[in-house]
């Protein structure tokens, strides 16, 4: 029973941790959005568009959507393992209630 106790303190300490890169991923994945939207405004404003009227991608917006896709893998990756490890808490914890009873 006491190593199931300290198994699931040491699966609450993981699963914050996971929570915070979580959520760091999510809010850097926003924040380099707003970078590409914020660039490609300037480069509309200053009419750098295409014969199709298209924003002309700049390397620097390329090199953002490059971080944003590897930063959509590990958030991917952190999410799921969060997941997993919230069924193995609830897990730990109905076992550690029924040795209780």
């Amino acid at each position: 029973m006491d190593e199931n106790r300290d198994l699931l303190k040491e699966k609450y300490a993981r699963g914050k941790q996971l929570g915070t890169e979580v959520n760091e991923s999510r809010e850097k994945i926003k924040s380099l959005t707003n970078k590409i939207e914020q660039i490609r405004k300037e480069n509309a404003m200053r009419g750098n568009v295409d014969s199709n009227g298209e924003i002309i991608q700049t390397p620097e917006e390329l090199n953002l959507q490059s971080q944003i896709s590897q930063l959509k893998i590990m958030y991917q990756n952190q999410y799921q393992e969060l997941k997993e490890l919230k069924g193995e808490i609830e897990r730990i914890t109905n076992l550690l209630e029924r040795c209780r009873q």
